[in-house]
């Protein structure tokens, strides 16, 4: 995997007395918030973000915040100084599959296994200098609670062998055999793992505890059949 790294907009004071010499720092970032659209975006996210450092998927680190809105979610600009990268291109696919193998597998498997049907071009990836390796993949808004238009039937979903996501970027060029070192990070997610990811012990937001733990139970019906779903997209 690589190391992803992320945009600093400006580097501030010293923070104080230290061996390491710390500075405060500001750094580029995408904010979402809950919408009339999305009324579960914040909450995704930060399933999404839990989920995908349990399991390796390479996506921007990001966590909550809170504005004068209310919480929301922060993710970080992927880039480096000086580079400014765009969205990936469909014409891209093929050599980004072969610069990140280890990655497209496991975005593919993570994809599937929270439901993410649009993938589409919420990748970011450097692929001009090969001393640069940089790849995150963003944006988890249509997943988890929102697989579908309606959260009964989101939920409903993920918890049957229905396998959502039918199409990915990267499905016709991935190296198959690293799809399943990806899904073997799936199947060994416990039980404790995803009620970890999802149950927050609170309400948040428009989600309930309840709804809380009925994902979490899906998620858990859908590790035990994560082989089954991957073949829909890798058919």
């Amino acid at each position: 995997m690589n190391l992803p790294t992320y945009i600093v907009r400006s580097i501030l004071r010293p923070v104080g007395k230290g061996v390491t010499n710390p500075f405060f720092c500001t750094l580029d970032g995408v904010i979402k918030f809950d919408c009339d659209e999305s009324p579960y975006a914040v909450y995704n996210e930060l399933v999404a973000q839990r989920i995908g450092e349990r399991v390796g998927a390479p996506i921007a680190a990001g966590g909550i915040t809170i504005s004068p809105r209310g919480e929301a979610f922060a993710s970080l600009r992927s880039g480096a100084p000086g580079l400014s990268l765009p969205d990936l291109q469909m014409r891209q696919v093929k050599k980004v599959a072969r610069m990140y193998p280890d990655e497209t597998a496991a975005l593919i498997v993570f994809d599937v296994f929270i439901g993410n049907w649009d993938r589409t071009s919420n990748v970011k990836a450097a692929t001009i200098s090969p001393n640069l390796k940089l790849f995150a993949a963003f944006d988890h808004g249509h997943a988890l609670l929102a697989a579908d238009r309606k959260l009964a039937e989101s939920i409903r979903r993920l918890g049957l062998p229905d396998p959502i996501v039918t199409q990915h970027p990267f499905s016709e060029v991935v190296d198959r055999s690293l799809v399943q070192v990806a899904a073997d990070r799936v199947r060994r997610l416990t039980d404790s793992d995803l009620n970890g990811c999802c149950i927050l012990g609170m309400p948040f937001r428009s989600v309930s505890t309840r709804v809380q733990g009925r994902l979490a139970a899906a998620l858990k019906v859908r590790r035990e059949n994560i082989d089954m779903l991957l073949k829909a997209v890798l058919r």
